[in-house]
């Protein structure tokens, strides 16, 4: 048998209105098809029952044929799809884990040379203007609904990786529905939110992140399309006044070879991790490259990152190489 960790306690409210996903448990998207789904309505109480019912009937379709499943095609070769007892199948947990929103349109002010979303215009909050907001309603609502009624342990959290989070239209409406529950945010740091750092604050549980990518304003140029490296660095800074531990900040480095390989690149960026106080780095793969094309140079990144004591967590397909 087999099942999954996010299929047992992970909401997430994905993808693109009007031609892909609403409400699923999973992040991720399958060559058999998208991840079991179902759509999401403005009632908090509704989108949670419909997210039980749908967890038992994915679970249900476990002894199918590949051919014969209706929900569950996408889980077949994903990652998080592993073998199990049957027993352990089919517990499923009422309480949830984690949520995550990725949830677009939403608005951002980077320009990612990695990133599909600002080619596509899902950044633009303007498009479908009264949906996304009766969308976006609907998940303040069922976060109400969940942290409201003890349905998310204490050790969960909630992550969002929405476009900008400091400067969504839902920010603050999203914030108070989440209670005391830890909080994850995504960020650009383009601008420091106030909102941000009182949740910093008062839960070293709670971590800001930022794709950070290179070392050197140049480069941060080149890869974000924004010429304000030093206004970012001032706001981590800012970030970091606020937080209980420096460990709340996290930076990921989406490797990008030829673009941010460089030895200034990574020296840059340790530099920048000693004067935050913070001895590890994130590093992802940009999916757009093939996997030979990800391996190139990355033996200088360890190399780098090792002499000076930084920790290495890698994440994706990038994890492969280490």
């Amino acid at each position: 048998m087999k099942t999954c960790y996010q299929l047992k306690s992970s909401l997430g409210f994905v993808g693109i209105f009007g031609h892909e996903m609403d409400i699923s448990p999973c992040c991720t998207w399958s060559p058999h098809g998208l991840a079991p789904h179902i759509k999401i309505s403005e009632s908090g109480e509704t989108n949670y029952l419909n997210w039980v019912k749908l967890r038992k009937e994915v679970t249900d379709e476990r002894t199918l044929p590949f051919d014969e499943r209706q929900l569950g095609k996408a889980c077949f070769n994903c990652h998080n799809y592993l073998e199990c007892s049957d027993e352990e199948a089919v517990h499923l947990p009422e309480q949830i884990h984690n949520i995550f929103i990725s949830m677009y349109p939403s608005p951002c002010q980077s320009r990612c040379i990695y990133c599909p979303l600002c080619r596509d215009g899902s950044f633009d909050v303007s498009k479908n203007r009264e949906q996304t907001q009766k969308t976006f309603q609907g998940i303040v609502n069922t976060i109400k609904y969940i942290v409201d009624r003890g349905l998310i342990y204490e050790d969960g959290h909630i992550a969002f990786t929405s476009g900008e989070i400091s400067i969504h239209p839902f920010r603050d409406q999203l914030i108070k529905a989440s209670g005391n529950i830890p909080k994850r945010f995504s960020s650009n740091v383009f601008n420091f939110s106030q909102e941000i750092a009182d949740c910093l604050s008062v839960d070293s549980r709670s971590t800001i992140n930022l794709s950070i990518d290179c070392g050197t304003s140049k480069t941060w140029h080149k890869i974000k399309g924004r010429d304000n490296f030093h206004e970012i660095i001032a706001h981590l800074k800012l970030y970091k006044d606020h937080c209980i531990d420096s460990k709340q900040i996290e930076l990921k480095y989406i490797w990008l070879p030829g673009i941010n390989d460089s030895i200034e690149d990574l020296e840059g960026i340790v530099h920048i991790l000693g004067q935050l106080d913070i001895a590890k780095i994130i590093i992802s793969d940009n999916f757009e490259l093939s996997p030979e094309e990800i391996h190139a140079g990355l033996d200088i990144f360890k190399d780098i990152m090792t002499q000076h004591g930084i920790e290495i967590v890698p994440i994706n397909r990038i994890s492969a190489f280490f």
